[in-house]
């Protein structure tokens, strides 16, 4: 039997922080730890070790961003899902940079707050939409569209779209009628190809060097 993914949620307030615990351990998930205290929240990291940790971006003084940092450096193979109550563009960036693997607001349902975690847990990255959209538009106005376009194959280019619309590696095979191994050998062509190493960056550097447009993202 497969061990319930390990999880520890840093929010507030008291009532929010309840609410998503019940939540995830009735969706099945193993709470083992739960604070609204940075400080906590780093101890509790090096001493469970959790798959999954759910933080909150406005976190005590630092903010989420740092904690997150600072999870991840006492438990490297703790991945971060922020969770933040209004999408920022700069955000984006900031998820990336601090090491964290997802962005998502918490006005979103808790079905798809679970689908970005089973996401997550398969090594993918996930970022709200509106946000990533508007910072992929920024980016893709700065960037030299030469540097590094080599051209994707043509089924790709196919899976590429299709990860561009949210989908997840499952929903793009039934969607193209293929294998879920061939879509992952798909996405690690690409990754190779670009020297990325995940879907959101390979759709980054597809959005700057005009592959893709941000018209087609959904």
């Amino acid at each position: 039997m497969q061990e319930a993914p390990r999880v520890e949620v840093v929010d507030w307030p008291t009532l929010c922080r309840e609410g998503l615990t019940n939540l995830l351990a009735e969706a099945g998930f193993k709470i083992v730890a739960s604070t609204c205290n940075p400080e906590e929240a780093t101890e509790a990291a090096r001493a469970t070790r959790p798959d999954l940790a759910m933080v909150k971006v406005r976190m005590g003084p630092d903010g989420g961003f740092s904690l997150a940092s600072r999870i991840i450096d006492v438990s490297p193979n703790t991945k971060v899902i922020l969770l933040s109550h209004e999408e920022h563009r700069s955000d984006v960036l900031n998820t990336i940079s601090c090491g964290a693997s997802a962005y998502i607001l918490e006005s979103s349902p808790f079905a798809s707050l679970r689908k970005a975690m089973e996401l997550v847990l398969e090594g993918e990255a996930v970022m709200g939409f509106n946000a990533a959209a508007a910072e992929l538009r920024t980016l893709a106005s700065r960037t030299d569209i030469g540097a590094n376009r080599a051209l994707p194959h043509q089924r790709e280019m196919e899976v590429l779209r299709q990860v561009a619309q949210g989908k997840s590696n499952k929903e793009v095979a039934i969607h193209l009628g293929i294998s879920e191994r061939t879509v992952q050998a798909h996405l690690a062509g690409l990754f190779r190809r670009w020297n990325v190493n995940s879907r959101t960056a390979a759709v980054l550097h597809a959005v700057r060097v005009e592959l893709i447009s941000i018209d087609e993202l959904p």
